[in-house]
């Protein structure tokens, strides 16, 4: 079951349920759901919420905004609010990381992109629009080429041959580029 409450210009989602399960999320309660309907319209709070995709300006609730801090802090300045304060410390880095994660693309990693399963126009994956996919000549002559998505290339106005910089992270998942070996 989830509550959902209107907070002034967005949603929060504050589910009792872990996703797709019956265990209960430990810090969702009664107790808290009854703080969330008494909040004073017109109050900053702040929350850990992430985005629920597909729903417009809803957002669902996370643990509590530092170990072993609340759920949601009223702010009473928000102009005086510091997020150098060393409590905010683990939320700062959280949001910085955020910040690069919206900024961030997937790479792949390949000798050959005509090898590829997705680039095969009879499967109707990937479409090249423009430009060429990179071959197992540019692997062996260790060019240092790239082929990007269409948005990418528009927002960032780019041309063909332009050059980009590149910068890589580490990452958990196994389809992306890491760039330590495991």
């Amino acid at each position: 079951m989830a509550k959902c409450l209107m907070m002034d210009f967005f949603k929060i989602v504050a589910s009792k349920h872990e996703s797709f399960t019956t265990n209960l999320i430990p810090y969702i309660n009664d107790k808290i759901i009854d703080e969330l309907y008494a909040f004073e319209i017109g109050t900053n709070y702040l929350f850990r919420c992430e985005q629920i995709i597909g729903a417009q300006d809803s957002y669902l609730l996370k643990p509590p905004l530092y170990d072993g801090g609340p759920l949601y802090e009223k702010i009473n300045n928000i102009d005086e609010f510091n997020l150098d304060d060393p409590k905010w410390q683990k939320m700062k880095e959280d949001m910085e990381l955020l910040d690069i994660n919206t900024r961030s693309f997937r790479m792949i990693a390949t000798k050959n992109m005509e090898t590829l399963i997705s680039t095969q126009e009879s499967v109707g994956g990937d479409t090249l629009f423009d430009g060429r996919w990179i071959n197992y000549d540019d692997y062996k002559s260790n060019n240092k080429v790239c082929v990007i998505g269409k948005d990418l290339f528009q927002v960032r106005n780019l041309e063909l041959g332009d050059k980009i910089p590149i910068q890589y992270m580490e990452s958990e998942f196994h389809d992306y580029l890491i760039t330590k070996k495991r």
